[in-house]
């Protein structure tokens, strides 16, 4: 079923034309790429074209070290429509042989496409609505090596979707990818001695004749993940302590990290586990270390109890390799258990929510001692130099075709973890901490193997913290902009009087940080509506008043004193050394020393880069020491 949720009700209401606040009090505590083309036409809606998959049974008989096998698949299809054919993606080393269905004729034809083999089934006659029928295709042939050397004499060979393991797909070149909901199971045959790992429940295990077979389920539930089998000279380790039983696998040859991975393994489950509400109802948890060198194959991926990430990682810095197993490990939950009936157009509750775990992983496990607000304000402050300086921010997280995801390897990382993430971390701050755990824990709990869209995180969204967030979806979700809110404040008897001008007619909740003049912070969330300010209710004298930095990779926000890059309504001193000190940093991610996800400098302020070329040069400075002695509202 598909859940709808009721919105509890407004936040702030407008009164006299102004937004009155009600005072919040200070809360404290609290990279897939897997080789599957694109065929034409993908479905966004509705999830089923003609077809419904019920049920995909593979058999294989594989030798790792060539990459030729035999195998058959059968399918259990259910006409939702009228339905003359069914399409299997298989790798292009491989052929159809027999297909058979009773009571029918299947009929078989092939096409290459993009270097794998479309195999088109034919049935005679149809299937009329709601009629179901089991089909058996046999194939064959040796894998073709789409990396070098990816068979012979490597102590690691792989086994996918779309390859020997067949995908299906709609009739008639509707498109769309149809096997959600359906159970599969692998049954698979290697020379003994050749152990494996695979995606799924491991439910048999045998050896007869030179032969090592084992046998994998996944339940039927709607899921992003795929199958993948890893298949070598494998060594492993075990997990303790951990709310789920865990493996950690690497190739006998390459055992590098093993140690270290179980030692991670320990405090990324009871995280991840915190973080949805409930454990992986799993009998036991994969997780892969790929050799160095996997990064054109599987950078890191996730599926049904298994979780792949590449040695490659720790290449840089050990501390993202250990940050990027619990965002590979996220995906169990956000990806695999919970996967978005919209994932056909957009990624922001899949890649997304990893990444927004990912950092969080960070926070909490590997940087306790920073103060909260601080870490997590520097690691999306690299979300907005990402997005203001190489990215797309008028491209919506949910676009209106698959067509419009960005084909740009950068650009679609812009879209589908940057912003993505930066927009959970936005909503987080202005429903406030517990009511976002709240959130995750329900999307994690009405969801798991679900259909659920983000219609339904929405509904999820008002339901807990009793706003509504409708119009802003509409401008960040549904629509895009880069949104560059100009606060300003004044102070006269009491009342703080807050603008946030150059926003048009957009509702912008936030969160602002105000400090007094004797140093004390408030924090106060508010909503504006349009260009109209909001009235807070504070005697003492006010030093400053500015967004809570963790909004800044969504939230551009600058002072309404041009110049003024401390938000205390004037130019000083302050301003001029702030801005003299990053003389010659530039916006360019990759460069010695940085920090985060692409390695940018943290350190650097758009707030002094007046003519936003992602340079701080001496006429950027000359515009602050031009403005110096500046005073706009400030305490009165």
């Amino acid at each position: 079923m598909t859940l709808r949720h009721s919105s509890l009700g407004l936040g702030l209401m407008l009164v006299s034309g102004l937004a009155t606040a009600t005072p919040i009090p200070r809360y404290e505590d609290l990279l897939h790429a897997q080789h599957v083309p694109a065929l034409p036409q993908l479905l966004s809606a509705p999830l089923w074209a003609s077809t419904k998959v019920l049920a995909i049974d593979t058999q294989l008989d594989v030798a790792p070290e060539t990459g030729a096998l035999t195998g058959q698949v059968d399918l259990k299809i259910e006409a939702v429509a009228s339905v003359t054919q069914v399409s299997l993606l298989i790798d292009g080393g491989l052929k159809p042989g027999q297909a058979t269905a009773t009571g029918k004729t299947v009929n078989v034809s092939t096409q290459a496409y993009q270097g794998y083999t479309l195999v088109k089934l034919d049935v005679v006659p149809g299937l009329g609505v709601g009629e179901t029928v089991s089909v058996n295709v046999a194939y064959s042939g040796t894998l073709e090596c789409k990396t070098e050397g990816c068979y012979a004499g490597k102590p690691l060979a792989f086994l996918s979707e779309n390859g020997a393991i067949p995908g299906v797909y709609d009739q008639d070149s509707l498109g769309g990818y149809n096997a959600w909901g359906a159970s599969r199971s692998l049954t698979l045959s290697v020379p003994e001695g050749t152990d494996v790992v695979a995606s799924g429940d491991r439910v048999a295990q045998s050896t007869a004749g030179g032969k090592a077979t084992s046998k994998w389920v996944i339940p039927g539930y709607h899921s992003y993940g795929g199958n993948v089998v890893m298949m070598g000279q494998l060594a492993s380790k075990s997990v303790a302590g951990v709310s789920v039983p865990t493996q950690v696998f690497t190739t006998a040859a390459a055992p590098s990290y093993a140690s270290e991975m179980v030692g991670w393994m320990q405090q990324i489950v009871p995280f991840l586990d915190a973080q949805a509400g409930q454990k992986l109802p799993y009998p036991e948890l994969k997780v892969f270390k790929l050799p160095l060198g996997w990064l054109n194959i599987f950078r890191g991926t996730a599926g049904h109890g298994l979780t792949l990430l590449s040695e490659d990682y720790a290449s840089g810095d050990v501390a993202y390799f250990q940050e990027t197993l619990a965002h590979e490990n996220a995906h169990q939950w956000w990806g695999v258990l919970v996967s978005p009936t919209d994932i056909q157009t957009t990624r922001w509750l899949v890649e997304g929510l990893a990444t927004f775990s990912q950092i969080d992983y960070a926070a909490e496990v590997q940087n306790p001692k920073v103060p909260r607000d601080e870490y997590l304000a520097r690691r999306y402050r690299e979300h907005w130099l990402l997005v203001k300086y190489r990215g797309d921010p008028t491209l919506p997280l949910v676009v209106a075709s698959p067509a419009q995801i960005p084909t740009d390897s950068v650009q679609n990382t812009l879209w589908a973890y940057i912003r993505s993430s930066a927009l959970l971390e936005y909503l987080r701050v202005v429903i406030g901490e517990q009511s976002f755990a709240t959130l995750l824990r329900a999307w994690a709990q009405d969801c798991a193997q679900k259909l659920c869209d983000t219609a339904d995180f929405l509904a999820l969204l008002e339901q807990t913290s009793g706003e509504k967030f409708d119009a802003v979806f509409g401008q960040w979700v549904s629509a895009g902009a880069a949104v560059e809110p100009q606060i300003g404040f004044s102070q006269v008897g009491g009342k703080l009087r807050v603008s946030a001008t150059g926003i048009g007619g957009a509702t912008l909740p936030l969160e602002l940080w105000i400090t007094l003049a004797d140093g004390t912070l408030k924090k106060q969330r508010v909503r504006f509506q349009g260009s109209l300010p909001v009235e807070i209710a504070e005697p003492a004298a006010v030093r400053r008043v500015k967004p809570n930095p963790r909004q800044e990779g969504m939230i551009w926000s600058r002072s309404a004193t041009p110049a003024d890059v401390d938000f205390d309504a004037e130019v000083d001193g302050f301003d001029v050394i702030h801005c003299a000190r990053l003389l010659g940093k530039t916006a360019d991610p990759s460069q010695a020393g940085g920090e985060g996800i692409w390695s940018t400098d943290l350190d650097f302020d758009p707030r002094c880069d007046a003519d936003e070329d992602g340079v701080i040069g001496d006429s950027d400075l000359a515009v602050v020491t031009g403005a110096f002695g500046t005073l706009g509202g400030g305490a009165q």
